[in-house]
């Protein structure tokens, strides 16, 4: 049964980057028809400033999360890659960073709402209050972390803790 009509596949996305060679979109696309992988998109950026190279794709398999990590584990050491394998379309946990604008955070709170962006906003963090009801009015948590050079330093770090947290 081709991988497209298999109604157990499982649509994956693939996030990579490594140094930039020649071969690596070959043997990606290699390995994921070997585990009966279909690609339905990718995109790959090739930076010549930082000879890095980056890559996602979307692939429809019926290959388990396990074989498929277990062969891009073995791609990863002859590429010397780092790479992240999710389920398609999962809510990213997203935690926005705001000032004084709002058009952004209203437009991502509104397209989370109307399920219109995969994405799970846990929290907003800003230098000021301006936006603080807007975050309310999506019931989205709202952090006032005010910044001055003196205390840019803690801000920072505080912010950190709070990636961590969330």
């Amino acid at each position: 049964m081709s991988p497209t009509t298999d109604t157990d596949a499982t649509a994956w996305v693939l996030t990579l980057s490594c140094p930039d060679r020649p071969g690596i979109v070959a043997a990606v696309a290699g390995l994921l028809a070997e585990h009966g992988g279909n690609i339905t998109e990718s995109q790959q950026f090739g930076d010549a400033d930082s000879g890095l190279f980056f890559m996602r794709v979307q692939v429809t398999a019926a290959a388990s999360r396990e074989a498929l990590e277990t062969a891009l584990t073995a791609l990863a050491e002859r590429f010397d890659l780092t790479w992240e394998l999710d389920v398609a379309g999962r809510a990213v946990r997203t935690l926005v960073m705001v000032s004084t604008a709002a058009h952004c955070l209203n437009d991502l709170a509104f397209r989370q709402r109307s399920e219109g962006l995969p994405i799970d906003i846990v929290a907003v963090v800003s230098n000021h209050e301006v936006l603080r009801p807007l975050a309310e009015f999506y019931d989205i948590d709202f952090h006032h972390l005010p910044v001055s050079p003196d205390t840019k330093a803690q801000a920072e770090a505080r912010l950190l803790e709070l990636v961590d947290q969330l």
